[in-house]
């Protein structure tokens, strides 16, 4: 009996018998697993127990029975086809490769012994020479669906001759061959890998904003992407797939509802791969469901879990050990099935997960943009509310603090809200636009500060000079304070003439927290593979009445969230970002935030900026809305293998 053990599409005697019983990087059989729908049906084909037309049998790989070189069978011998009882939900075994073949050992067929189930060939069937080409499918991806069911994708067929005495068949010895398959993987893609297909869930005239973050996204794509857009609408009411749950309300983050892989058997044959998030807690949420049947030549894979979103996992360029990427994920919700889903493929786990708990939405990917740089390198865009804090602090030193930017999010169509940058900067429950500049350098030593004018600063108001904290301890309604130097953490540091000194928006000093919590998490991916990251300005807010300044938690993007990005390309990468809306100096078309995002991203990607302010204000962002299919890798998922 022999497979294609050296995986060139077909099964040869020689050149496939040398280690079949085995899998390595370099030799043995792969196994698709047959879940897309060639036969139009609406049904998985490999629910189906005969092959059915329409391109199944490509997906169905060859299992080649050489018959027994004998005239006849004698009596007390029979032929056997066995596999462990518990693969038989794993695998199904045809009587051929050609449309009409039908199942003869797997869920419906064959008989159970013990730990095995076997299928006995008619006698007639395997001597006088020759060869059966028979046809195998995988029915499951690898993974764990209880405590004591973990599959790991590695099967095995005897062939066995068997011999009756007494009533009681028994193996004979030396009479069996035995060959392994290992199910293919689910290779999810990374931003390193070219863009096919763009999923955008879309309603005409949803919302003026809506429409105008549609053709703005549609006009920034590269022109074959442009042409390969999937409008995402429920085909019973034409409308876009919007969820209402009672938690989130409406929404139609196309990023959350699956994810797409690629399974390969061999360099010219692939199947991509929907994997169905756990997301939805109504019978009525079926996007994913209705796409795959729309699209027949997707695989689809479910993973019984709890609710989980496609916007916690993603995947990082090829890196040092793991050549398809690393699949990283969001701890807020983690389900432990869902991590053993991707731990099981094996070839970009075990998964890295990183801390999105004090997010509120709590997905990886308001976090976390990954940017291919070389071949085992790349960067991480990470958002950095002290960019965006320096941004608004040179904003006032340069006398444009009464310019305007947009801020927050409103629910539909109350927005956008507009604020100066003095209003977020400083707080103005204090005394209107509290703010001034030392008149002296200081250095860390010195407790005593000269200002430009009196702001009516009292003794126990705590003042921001950059990065540092001070509070007033004397000389309140002068312009010399006294002041400690040891406030909420802050190490005393120097500061030239003209710094600026002001009373903080309380919101503005969390954002700082919310800078360390951002650190945390690149350490935490850090721990596991090399990168860059680069800081892009982005403030936070917190999604609960009344806030809670004291605690970092239930963190919701402020200005919208420029690292909640589109990634394409290959060799030269544009990045789609959403306008930033942030404060534009005199003289300038740009305003703040993009100038700095556009200076970070400097020969690292080209960027596009769309109007997202519709996705902003429903707590979202361009990479939320979207969902890509991409080309598969260069590499085979098995030289990836460990």
């Amino acid at each position: 009996m022999d497979v294609d053990t050296d995986r060139e599409k077909g099964v040869q005697d020689k050149e496939d018998d040398d280690d079949e019983d085995k899998f390595t990087k370099d030799r043995g059989a792969v196994l698709l697993v047959n879940s897309d729908d060639d036969d139009d049906d609406d049904t998985l084909d490999n629910a189906d127990t005969e092959i059915q037309g329409q391109g199944d049998p490509d997906d169905v790989p060859p299992l080649v029975v050489h018959k027994l070189e004998v005239p006849t069978m004698p009596a007390d011998c029979r032929l056997i086809l066995r596999i462990k009882k518990v693969d038989a939900a794993r695998l199904r075994i045809f009587d051929g490769r050609t449309e009409g073949s039908d199942e003869i050992l797997g869920p419906t067929q064959g008989t159970t012994e013990g730990d095995f189930k076997y299928h006995i060939f008619d006698a007639a069937d395997v001597v006088d020479k020759g060869e059966l080409e028979l046809g195998i499918e995988g029915l499951r991806y690898p993974y764990r669906t209880s405590a004591t069911d973990l599959f790991d994708g590695h099967l095995e067929i005897s062939l066995i001759l068997q011999k009756e005495k007494v009533g009681v068949w028994t193996d004979v010895m030396g009479a069996k061959d035995t060959v392994a398959l290992q199910v293919t993987p689910v290779v999810f893609s990374s931003t390193a890998s070219d863009p096919e297909k763009l999923y955008l869930s879309y309603k005409a005239a949803a919302h003026p904003l809506w429409d105008s973050c549609y053709d703005a996204l549609r006009r920034a794509l590269p022109a074959p992407l442009r042409t390969n857009i999937k409008n995402v609408l429920d085909p019973r009411t034409s409308e876009p797939y919007r969820y209402r749950t009672p938690r989130r309300g409406y929404d139609l983050w196309c990023q959350d509802m699956f994810e797409i892989g690629n399974t390969r058997v061999a360099a010219a044959v692939r199947m991509p791969v929907m994997w169905d998030m756990p997301r939805r807690t109504s019978d009525s949420d079926v996007a994913p469901e209705d796409l795959r049947k729309d699209d027949k030549t997707l695989g689809y894979v479910k993973v019984a879990a709890l609710d989980y979103e496609g916007g916690n996992i993603e995947v990082t360029p090829p890196c040092q050990n793991h050549p398809l990427g690393r699949v990283v994920m969001g701890t807020k919700g983690l389900d432990a099935k869902l991590k053993g889903f991707v731990d099981q493929q094996k070839v970009q786990g075990p998964a890295v997960t990183v801390g999105t708990d004090w997010l509120a939405v709590g997905h990886v990917d308001e976090i976390f943009c990954f940017v291919k740089r070389g071949e085992k390198s790349f960067v991480v865009l990470v958002p950095s509310p002290m960019k965006a804090i320096r941004i608004l602090q040179d904003m006032i030193k340069a006398g444009e603090g009464s310019k305007e930017m947009w801020v927050d999010y409103e629910i539909v169509p109350r927005f956008p809200r507009k604020r100066s940058v003095e209003k977020v900067l400083t707080n103005e429950k204090v005394a209107q636009f509290q703010h001034t500049t030392l008149q002296k350098r200081i250095g860390p030593d010195e407790t005593t500060i000269h200002i430009g004018q009196d702001r009516r600063f009292e003794v126990g108001n705590v003042l921001t000079i950059e990065d540092e904290r001070v509070k007033i301890t004397g000389g309140a309604g002068t312009t010399v304070l006294t002041v400690d130097r040891h406030v909420d953490g802050t190490a005393p540091a120097s500061h030239k003439k003209d710094e600026l000194i002001y009373h903080e928006e309380d919101l503005i000093y969390w954002n700082r927290k919310v800078e360390d919590k951002i650190g945390e998490a690149v350490a935490q991916l850090r721990r596991e593979v090399a990168f860059t990251a680069v800081g892009i300005p982005v403030l936070f807010t917190q999604d609960q009445y009344p806030p809670d300044w004291t605690r970092v938690t239930d963190a919701l993007a402020y200005t919208p969230n420029l690292v909640n990005a589109l990634v394409l390309g290959d060799k030269t990468f544009t990045i789609i970002l959403p306008n930033a809306h942030g404060p534009v100096r005199t003289g300038q078309t740009l305003d703040e935030f993009q100038r700095e995002a556009q200076k970070a991203l400097r020969g690292i990607a080209s960027p596009q900026w769309v109007e997202g302010y519709f996705f902003h204000v429903l707590k979202g962002g361009v990479h939320c809305a979207t969902q890509t299919l991409r080309a598969p890798s260069d590499k085979m998922w098995w030289e990836a293998w460990r």
